[in-house]
C-alpha cells in the first residue's frame, strides 16, 4: 500500500468535515439573524405602543385641567365616599382643592399611591439597568460569534497556517505532492480543533 491510499481519504475525510463544519455554521447564522429580526419586530411593536399612549396623555395635557380629568388619571382611587373638590373657602382669596370624606383614609389612599409611584420608578431604573447589561452581553456575545477580538481572529489564522506549514513539513518527507496534501490536510484539521 502506498502512501496515498491514505492520504487521499484523509484528505476526503477533511474536506467532509469542513463541509458539516461550514453548513453548521450557515445554519446557526440564518437562526440568530431570524430571531434577531423577530427581536426587532418585537422592540418596534413596543415603541410604536409607547408612542401611541404618550400622544394621547399629550392630547389629554392639552386640554383644560378639572377634577374630573385630573382624578382619572390616579393610579388608585381615593377611599369610598371620597371625593376631590374645587372650593373657594372663607378664609382663602383664591379657590382651593379639597378632599371631602374620612381625613385619616384619604391621607391613607394618598400614602399608597405615592409608595406605588416609587415602587414603580424604582423598579423600572432596576429594568433600565438590566437591560443595559443585557446589551453589553449581547455585544459580548456577537463579538464572540464573530470568532472573538481581532486579535484572537489572528492568532486563530495563525494557528492554521502553522498547522498547515507543519502538514506540508511532514507532508514533504514523502513525494512531491505529499507537501500539499499534508498543507490541506494540517489547515482544515487545524480550523476544526
Amino acid at each position: 500500500m502506498t502512501k496515498h491510499h491514505f492520504l487521499y481519504p484523509l484528505l476526503a475525510l477533511c474536506l467532509l468535515a469542513c463541509g458539516v463544519w461550514i453548513a453548521k455554521q450557515e445554519i446557526a447564522q440564518a437562526r440568530a439573524e431570524e430571531r434577531s429580526k423577530a427581536h426587532e419586530d418585537s422592540i418596534k411593536q413596543i415603541e410604536q405602543q409607547r408612542q401611541e399612549f404618550i400622544s394621547q396623555l399629550e392630547a389629554e395635557r392639552k386640554k383644560p385641567a378639572t377634577v374630573q380629568t385630573v382624578t382619572k388619571f390616579l393610579p388608585s382611587p381615593l377611599a369610598v365616599g371620597s371625593e376631590i373638590k374645587v372650593e373657594q373657602l372663607p378664609d382663602s382669596p383664591v379657590p382651593q382643592l379639597v378632599v371631602t370624606g374620612d381625613a385619616q383614609k384619604n391621607l391613607q389612599a394618598i400614602q399608597s399611591m405615592e409608595i406605588d409611584h416609587l415602587e414603580c420608578k424604582k423598579n423600572l431604573d432596576a429594568c433600565t439597568k438590566e437591560r443595559d447589561q443585557w446589551k453589553l452581553n449581547s455585544e459580548n456575545w456577537e463579538q464572540a460569534a464573530k470568532g472573538g477580538s481581532k486579535t484572537h481572529r489572528l492568532l486563530k489564522v495563525l494557528k492554521v497556517v502553522g498547522c498547515a506549514g507543519g502538514g506540508a513539513a511532514v507532508g514533504s518527507l514523502g513525494k512531491w505532492k505529499g507537501a500539499a496534501i499534508g498543507a490541506s490536510a494540517g489547515a482544515a484539521t487545524c480550523s476544526i480543533f
